[in-house]
């Protein structure tokens, strides 16, 4: 059964976690390339870009991607959201959580 702290850990011979050979739920775009990495940069822009948020184009668009290329967007938003719009930035109530989970674990 489930531990204390949430974990399958057991002494009797059951995995625990994290497993050796886990990997993350979702295994990332292939061939996540320049152009991919200009596509998801400019969905996310489109998600949030104006009043109100495109949620379900905002889900798309974070699911297909691994936490190494959630990373790339990232380190790329800045620079293309500045010579997109040069001082002015998306607003929506989503766009520091999203550019947070990006960056984040």
């Amino acid at each position: 059964g489930w531990g204390n702290n949430g974990n399958n850990n057991n002494n009797k011979g059951g995995w625990s976690q994290p497993k050796q050979d886990a990997r993350g739920t979702c295994p990332g775009m292939q061939n996540f390339d320049q152009a991919a990495l200009n596509k998801c940069t400019e969905d996310l822009y489109r998600s949030m870009k104006g009043m109100g948020t495109n949620e379900k184009l905002l889900v798309d668009v974070t699911a297909r991607m691994n936490k190494e290329q959630r990373l790339k967007v990232a380190a790329y938003w800045t620079k293309w959201v500045a010579q997109k719009e040069k001082k002015k930035k998306p607003g929506s109530k989503y766009k520091d959580t999203t550019l947070g989970w990006l960056e984040g674990d």
